[in-house]
């Protein structure tokens, strides 16, 4: 996982389908489609009320006044609870591998250590905040899926402004 194609989110609002305005706070959401897919939706201030039923994730920021050209990770807890869905998720092994190597690479996870049997191979990650310890199977990925995951998790979980700094408005439904 060496380069991402950062991307912004819509800058549109989901509810009211209308561009957000500069200074304008506005939520971020991510939702579990009937699929299983995850996407993400924004939606401007005065069109939230509360987290849609199948939003695993939330948080409020507001629309930058330009153009920074800085690229910003989502609130630690929201990129958190990505990596718990997706890892909970048949199918999503390789998904869940990469994720947790993005998070260990941002120090948001901490590697322990690796092993292999003659079945599997397992990465040992440490969230050393809240005490948790996660086992996640070592996935070979080919170069094509790996690409089509970067974008998902840039897509996702990567934005040009910054979340609020007081993170008291990030929801982890």
């Amino acid at each position: 996982m060496e380069s991402f194609d950062f991307r912004s989110p819509s800058k549109i609002c989901s509810i009211a389908e209308r561009n957000l305005r500069p200074g304008e706070e506005f939520y971020s959401i991510l939702i579990e489609q009937e699929n299983g897919d995850v996407v993400r939706r924004e939606i401007a201030g005065e069109n939230w009320t509360e987290a849609p039923e199948n939003c695993f994730a939330w948080w409020k920021t507001k629309m930058p006044a330009n153009e920074s050209g800085k690229v910003y990770w989502a609130p630690r807890e929201a990129m958190l609870a990505f990596f718990d869905h997706v890892r909970q998720q048949p199918g999503q092994a390789d998904t869940a591998y990469l994720t947790a190597l993005l998070l260990a690479q941002k120090k948001i996870l901490a590697t322990k250590e690796s092993w292999e049997n003659d079945e599997s191979s397992k990465l040992v990650l440490e969230n050393r905040k809240e005490k948790i310890v996660y086992e996640i199977p070592v996935v070979d990925v080919s170069p094509q899926r790996q690409l089509e995951i970067q974008n998902e998790l840039a897509e996702k979980l990567f934005s040009d402004f910054p979340p609020d700094q007081d993170r008291g408005e990030v929801s982890l439904n």
